[in-house]
């Protein structure tokens, strides 16, 4: 009569001792999946704080390139001159005249100058088929000494002009060089005596004197 219930208590036990086990096993399994969902969740988080601070670094480095180029408009001031020139052509057959009016744009540094020049001009004579109209357009360097009051420049030019001549458009190489012999008008303004030569390549392959007068202004610490 107690041998059954006996056995039924063994049962019971082991029935017990299963069930503890397995709360235990899975308990187990949980505390190991917690970090790998914490991982998995924080994984998005670290690729985001990422890309934002590489997107940060981006515009950091857009507002820098502002920054430089906005110092570098600020520190372009340029001194110039407006120059009204006669233009002769010496060696052509007929008598051949014109006119043209340039700007100078230069930076100073030291004595030396870089800049660019820009124009327009015109040829005419009794022969239809030479009379132009062309516009020059070429960078400049040269050598500057300002007026104390009596001063002046050299320098040399060389780009490209277009323009219309009686076949049509046409536009070729343009270079010149010359120089300035300035008197000061005030602190910043000069009036200066020019005399240049130029020399166009092209459909307007020839050489031109070109005497003429020049209003000069000069900014900053040149020379």
């Amino acid at each position: 009569m107690n041998a059954k219930p006996e056995s039924t208590r063994v049962r019971a036990a082991g029935a017990r001792a299963l069930r503890s086990g397995a709360h235990a096993s899975s308990t187990r399994s949980g505390a190991l999946a917690s970090p790998l969902r914490v991982g998995a969740l924080a994984s998005p988080l670290r690729v985001g704080a990422r890309g934002s601070a590489l997107r940060g670094g981006a515009l950091a480095l857009a507002l820098v390139a502002v920054t430089t180029a906005g110092a570098a408009r600020a520190d372009w001031e340029p001194s110039g001159a407006v120059s009204g020139l006669f233009a002769v052509e010496p060696g052509a057959d007929e008598r051949r005249l014109g006119g043209n009016l340039l700007v100078d744009l230069w930076q100073d540094v030291g004595v030396a100058t870089f800049g660019l020049a820009m124009g327009v001009g015109a040829t005419t004579s009794a022969n239809d088929d030479v009379n132009r109209v062309f516009a020059p357009l070429g960078l400049s360097l040269g050598l500057s000494l300002r007026p104390r009051p009596v001063g002046g420049m050299l320098f040399a030019r060389g780009g490209l002009w277009a323009g219309a001549t009686n076949q049509g458009l046409a536009a070729g190489g343009w270079a010149s060089f010359g120089g300035r012999l300035e008197v000061r008008l005030d602190d910043t303004v000069s009036l200066a005596a020019t005399v240049e030569v130029w020399r166009l390549f092209g459909n307007l392959d020839r050489w031109m004197v070109l005497p003429g007068l020049s209003l000069v202004w000069r900014v900053g610490g040149g020379a």
